[in-house]
């Protein structure tokens, strides 16, 4: 699933044009993994203090989190 979202695929593609591509590749791709761990535990944090788990839609429920939220805040659109 990372590669899909944090681009290791451009890995070889860019390094060649780095001037210390043997450390800063793995340093980049730890570091982007974390950054997309953070962030999908805070959504998922998220959505279950949002909403009830059984309400949590396998398809829309990051919608539903931010209706919720909106409303929940006073924000309808």
């Amino acid at each position: 699933m990372c590669f899909a979202f944090m681009g290791l695929e451009l890995a070889s593609t860019m390094g060649s044009e780095m001037r210390h591509p043997e450390r800063d590749l793995p340093r980049a791709a730890l570091a982007a993994g974390a950054v997309t761990l953070v962030a999908y535990i805070a959504l998922t944090w998220a959505l279950q203090v949002l909403l009830p788990l059984r309400e949590i839609g396998a398809i829309q429920g990051v919608v539903q989190g931010v209706a919720q939220g909106a409303e929940r805040f006073g924000s309808r659109g």
